[in-house]
């Protein structure tokens, strides 16, 4: 019995957004007629064959899944959707009708847009999202504290489905907390409008490079069966020998070339493309699910491991044979790189600027340990000087109370410690010194630390 309840997997969840836009022609579409079965199951669609024509529709439930990622709590709306109620009946586009006559350009069509009447037909959830974003100056922000709405799932289909106008791209950003979502349609890079000029794939392994023929006998790294190994051979072939043609260079992989930030697991790498000294993993293996097409020639995939991902990782023969996608995957090696390049730039700029302000807090502790070194000599020289004057007092009482003593043993004695006194007197007073700012000590650790707040004495990179 089906679990009307069991959730949809990403698969099928890519089913039911085809469905939710027509079903425009696709090159899953029969798979996806095949995952229909599983979603009409659960009532989220109904399909059905006129004139012997394959055509399927959402019903409210799987509407509200399409929406939201969940079934709907109203029972009412969990039932299927076969009855004789008009709310109960399939959305299409050809039923739904707004009462609004305002016109809304389709996107997806550039310049050549027909405009299109919302009271004729009302717009699936993709193209109404692009509208509300052209509507909104091409930056829509949402709160999600208030609208639950899955936009995840909506920014997925409208660019999986056309549905962006032409010249575009649109993104989805977290701005400031998960509460504010950020839709923003903007042009597209650059790389993404680019001709990218075909790869020539040789029809024989001739004098093949290092990296390739270290691949030849090497069944543990490279193991692909004998009917593609020799197109995956000069695949290989071609992209080394195209990038050396560029001024890059080709090498075995190395287990440093793979970043080891990344927590996911990686493919093991069979060859590294190295440009601007930055080594950018390639692998090449054979595609062994379900759905490969015949073993003699599209069961390979390429995959371009680590860094920022730009167009996507993996390549496989499916509208298009790998020898066609050639320039896409070098060129995705040569964005990968570009951004390694500046990443790396952008650390040697933060730490030059961490070792100046470094150098700066240094200088700025020396210059404070000196002011207090000179503050704490010129203070011990107010102590003492006051303290030479408080002396002067004593010695000038001291004197009278001697010269009115008997000449005896005790007077003697008394006369020889007030010697004593004058001459310690005459030495502490600062002012018969020679008058000069006195030599600063050469700081230690110990004396600037105290002076440096957050920086460490050893370096800008070491902790206090």
């Amino acid at each position: 019995m089906v679990n009307l309840q069991s959730p949809v997997n990403d698969r099928q969840m890519e089913a039911l957004r085809w469905i939710a836009d027509g079903c425009p022609p696709s090159g899953k579409g029969p798979a996806y007629k095949i995952m229909a079965v599983a979603l009409q199951n659960r009532r989220l669609i109904t399909v059905s064959r006129k004139k012997g024509e394959w055509h399927a529709d959402l019903t409210p439930r799987g509407q509200h899944y399409l929406d939201h990622g969940c079934y709907p709590a109203s029972a009412r709306q969990s039932m299927a959707c076969t009855g004789p109620l008009e709310s109960e009946r399939p959305r299409t586009t050809r039923n739904m009708l707004r009462s609004s006559a305002t016109d809304v350009d389709l996107p997806g069509s550039g310049q050549g847009a027909t405009s299109i009447q919302t009271r004729s037909r009302k717009l699936s959830p993709t193209e109404q999202l692009i509208a509300d974003i052209i509507t909104a100056g091409g930056e829509l922000r949402i709160d999600r504290s208030v609208d639950p709405t899955n936009y995840k799932v909506r920014v997925a289909s409208a660019i999986a489905f056309g549905k962006v106008p032409e010249g575009k791209q649109l993104v989805m950003e977290v701005d400031g907390g998960w509460r504010n979502l950020v839709l923003r349609l903007q042009d597209k890079p650059a790389w993404m409008t680019a001709q990218l000029a075909p790869i020539p794939v040789p029809r024989q392994l001739r004098n093949p490079h290092g990296a390739v023929r270290a691949l030849l006998n090497d069944r543990s790294r490279f193991n692909v069966s004998r009917p593609v190994r020799d197109r995956a051979l000069r695949l290989l072939q071609a992209l080394v020998a195209e990038s050396e043609r560029r001024g890059y260079q080709a090498r075995s992989a190395r287990p440093i070339d793979i970043s080891v930030r990344s927590r996911r697991v990686q493919p093991t790498a069979l060859l590294s493309i190295v440009i601007d000294s930055h080594a950018v993993p390639l692998n090449l293996s054979q595609d062994h699910s379900w759905n490969a097409p015949q073993p003699d020639m599209a069961t390979l995939v390429i995959e371009v491991i680590g860094g920022r991902e730009y167009r996507k990782s993996r390549w496989t023969d499916g509208q298009l044979p790998l020898e066609e996608q050639l320039p896409e995957i070098l060129q995705e090696a040569e964005l990968r790189a570009a951004f390694a390049k500046e990443e790396r730039l952008a650390v040697e700029r933060e730490r030059r600027d961490l070792r100046r302000r470094w150098e700066a807090a240094m200088e700025a502790a020396r210059e404070r340990f000196r002011e207090a070194h000179r503050a704490e000599v010129l203070m011990r020289q107010l102590k003492d000087w006051t303290a030479a004057a408080d002396l002067d007092q004593y010695l000038a009482a001291l004197e009278v109370k001697i010269a009115n003593m008997p000449e005896s043993e005790e007077r003697s004695a008394a006369m020889e410690w007030l010697d004593w006194a004058r001459n310690y007197r005459g030495g502490l007073d600062p002012l018969n010194n020679r008058l000069a700012m006195r030599e600063d000590p050469q700081p230690t650790a110990a004396n600037l630390q105290p002076h440096l707040g957050p920086w460490s004495f050893y370096g800008p990179f070491e902790r206090p």
